[in-house]
């Protein structure tokens, strides 16, 4: 009769069934009950797509510009403009490279302490960053706690790892510039349901409006016997997010609940009438 997709391994058996036992107390249409059903199951999503978790406001905005700085905190190491004038009459080159080898293994390579520009912060950065979920490499303070933790490692430790012990100084003003800069992306994988959204007309906080509506899609067609919505985020990385499979899951089934319990409602008040 119609169906709800999205492009997670998600299970929509439970809400169709719902939503079809649901038609049967319902005056109004089909199409139109299969609308409010997608428009609650995008508006679900968006409240728990990261940071959010449970509601897209402004604490989740918070906790996603929280999780930033604790990432770039792993690469860099604001410093004032003296300290780093004394680093550069130490090492007049800009940068420092120490050999560095892991407990009782000889030198896997370099590690580098380097006095950073504001151009350069933007290669930095996406160097360390992992190519799948876009975090950061490094154990914090600028690489210098993984160095301590690292040094101590007589396994697991590989040259590719060496680019998360690299220490990045940055005068501090170019370092908030960078950060405000890399703030602003919070609410991206959000804003792949944005489409769906404005099509849906369901509301959002601008924090995740303000990335627009082309990083997602959804597809609407009430005008067959083969009623469809099929909502998509195409946000890069969306697939390697961690337990979002599970989150848009959970949307869905929080939607289906919602029905039936619009069900019992309409049941209880049925049977209500009988009694009188």
């Amino acid at each position: 009769m119609g169906e709800l997709v999205a492009d997670f391994n998600v299970n929509m058996g439970p809400l169709m069934r719902a939503l079809l036992t649901f038609q049967q107390t319902s005056k109004k249409a089909f199409s139109e009950n299969l609308v409010m059903v997608a428009k609650g199951v995008i508006k679900r999503v968006i409240a728990l797509t990261p940071p959010a978790s449970g509601k897209a406001n402004s604490g989740a905005k918070q906790a996603g510009e929280a999780a930033i700085m604790r990432d770039l905190f792993r690469i860099f190491m604001p410093q004032s403009r003296e300290n780093l004038e004394q680093f550069w009459g130490m090492a007049p080159s800009g940068e420092i490279r120490e050999e560095f080898a892991h407990k009782g293994q000889k030198a896997l390579g370099t590690v580098i302490t380097k006095v950073l520009k504001r151009e350069d912060l933007v290669g930095w950065h996406n160097s360390r960053r992992n190519a799948t979920n876009g975090r950061v490499m490094g154990g914090g303070a600028g690489g210098s706690l993984n160095r301590t933790r690292a040094a101590s490692l007589t396994t697991g430790l590989r040259k590719k790892d060496l680019l998360g012990l690299d220490i990045g100084l940055v005068e501090s003003r170019d370092f908030k510039w960078f950060a405000d800069r890399v703030k602003a992306r919070v609410g991206i994988l959000a804003a792949g349901w944005n489409r769906a959204a404005d099509t849906l007309k369901v509301s959002r906080p601008q924090w995740i409006k303000r990335h627009g509506s082309g990083r997602g899609d959804i597809k609407v067609n009430l005008s067959s016997a083969n009623l469809s919505i099929v909502a998509s985020n195409d946000v890069r990385y969306a697939g390697n997010v961690r337990d979002l499979d599970r989150r848009v899951q959970s949307a869905v089934n929080q939607q289906a609940e919602a029905l039936r319990r619009r069900i019992a409602q309409y049941l209880e008040k049925q049977a209500g009438k009988l009694v009188r």
